[in-house]
């Protein structure tokens, strides 16, 4: 459970860092400052909904990984515990930051509606962040694969929550801004190439991977367009309107299919590499054994 506990702490940890004060609310009841605003867990707000999403499916990637790493032997109550100790963390902060939120929001329908919508988000969120938890510490490389693919990006926008924390006063230098396009793009390209396409399986692991990386940034780009528009606060309609329109305008630009491409490309080359290598007659063995399931 202490895995799982920790890399719970760790996905929260760009949040933490930066004091863990609640953003400005549109719906707050009484005028407040910044400063003034109360401590919560989570960075509730609907300018900050793919940041929520990354700081809880980041720890669901951690404690996988870490699964992974120091409990081959007993990899199933590894996983058991990590998951619990994961929910645990999370749902603590879940509790303590809404309450927080309840009792400074403003009484009427669109309080609950905004309340209610981002308990929803993070609902899903874990909910999210177990699964990933469950795939990445899987005995099976296609799943691991998968987990890892599904997180990737999240752990992009992560990586960037760290960076943004000592550079909050005067702004993110501009080269780090490419960490969120491109660490996805190297960390998908890596697992594509430790699970190999040796199987169909497998082959249909990568077009998801890949098919994820694609999605998933245009995705987010919509998602926080709606949320962030107070022009269309409360409109659930037009929100969903506009961001449909945003990601169909983000879908097709090079930000978004050069990391697609530049993960293929190291897929296949890793996985031709690590195929030749020498002792990969192992590996070899486990893809045979995968031939029957989707790994």
């Amino acid at each position: 459970m202490g895995l799982g506990f920790l890399a719970g702490i760790i996905g929260l940890g760009p949040w933490v860092v930066t004091g863990m004060q609640l953003p400005l609310q549109n719906l707050w009841a009484d005028m407040t400052l910044p400063e003034e605003m109360p401590r919560a867990a989570l960075p509730l707000s609907q300018y900050l909904g793919i940041t929520l999403v990354a700081l809880l499916v980041t720890g669901g990637l951690i404690a996988g990984l870490a699964v992974r790493w120091w409990a081959p032997a007993r990899q199933g109550h590894a996983l058991l515990c990590a998951a619990a100790g994961l929910l645990l963390v999370q749902m603590a902060a879940t509790v303590q930051s809404f309450a927080v939120l309840e009792t400074g929001l403003g009484a009427g329908s669109l309080s609950q509606l905004y309340l209610g919508g981002l308990l929803a988000g993070v609902l899903a969120s874990i909910a999210v962040a177990l699964l990933v938890v469950v795939l990445v510490g899987s005995r099976k490389p296609a799943l691991v694969t998968l987990g890892i693919s599904g997180a990737a990006v999240p752990a992009g926008i992560w990586l960037l929550e760290w960076a943004n924390a000592p550079f909050s006063i005067n702004g993110l230098p501009p080269a780090m801004n490419l960490i969120d396009n491109w660490f996805p793009a190297l960390l998908i390209g890596a697992a594509l190439a430790w699970c190999g396409a040796g199987t169909a399986g497998r082959a249909v692991v990568w077009v998801a991977s890949l098919g994820i990386l694609w999605l998933q940034p245009p995705l987010f780009d919509g998602v926080s367009y709606a949320l962030g528009s107070r022009v269309l606060r409360g409109d659930l309609v037009q929100m969903l309107q506009s961001a449909s329109d945003a990601f169909a305008l983000s879908i097709g630009g090079r930000e978004v299919w050069l990391p697609v491409l530049a993960a293929g490309v190291i897929g296949v080359v890793g996985a031709l590499v690590l195929h030749r290598a020498p002792g990969r007659g192992a590996a070899e063995t486990n893809h045979s054994q995968d031939r029957k399931g989707l790994a």
